[in-house]
């Protein structure tokens, strides 16, 4: 993250500077507490706190402005624009987590049920009533041609002489 490395690198920069010998440097107790400003804005940061991690860049200004007043004017700047860096990086960061989280609601589209169109098919049968009464029927005769029955070979049915 880009947090962690700015503020590995103020965190380098303000012990560097807490050398007692070198005039209108950090004294070791400035330096430690500034560290220790950074340590718990990235700890704040981490856990996603970013109100806490906003409240620990505040306090980390404060200590930055009670400062011994023979600290360098310079390294006052630097450590004021580092600490006003982080706060921008801290609001964006937050402002893009809260964006999305707001951004990545999802729609929920009811489901919409087509009925299926039923067709009834009625089977009509029809049943005949048979009740055998016990008698059989006569047998019809063929109809009569008056012929008496038999038919009469064709040619008219003589012998024809000899002849």
């Amino acid at each position: 993250m880009l947090l962690a490395g700015l503020l590995g690198i103020a965190a380098a920069g303000v012990v560097a500077c807490g050398d007692e010998n070198q005039g209108k440097l950090l004294t070791e107790v400035e330096a430690s507490e500034l560290v220790d400003d950074l340590d718990r804005i990235q700890a704040r940061f981490d856990s996603g706190d970013c109100e806490a991690a906003v409240g620990a860049v505040t306090q980390a200004e404060a200590d930055a402005n009670s400062l011994d007043p023979a600290v360098d004017e310079k390294l006052k700047e630097r450590i004021d624009q580092g600490l006003e860096r982080l706060r921008t990086l801290i609001d964006d960061e937050c402002e893009t987590e809260t964006t999305t989280t707001e951004t990545t609601t999802t729609e929920t589209i009811p489901t919409v049920t087509v009925p299926t169109e039923t067709t009834e098919t009625t089977t009509t049968t029809e049943t005949t009533d048979t009740t055998d009464t016990g008698t059989t029927p006569e047998p019809v005769p063929p109809p009569d041609d008056g012929s008496g029955g038999v038919e009469p070979p064709a040619g008219g049915g003589g012998v024809e002489g000899g002849g």
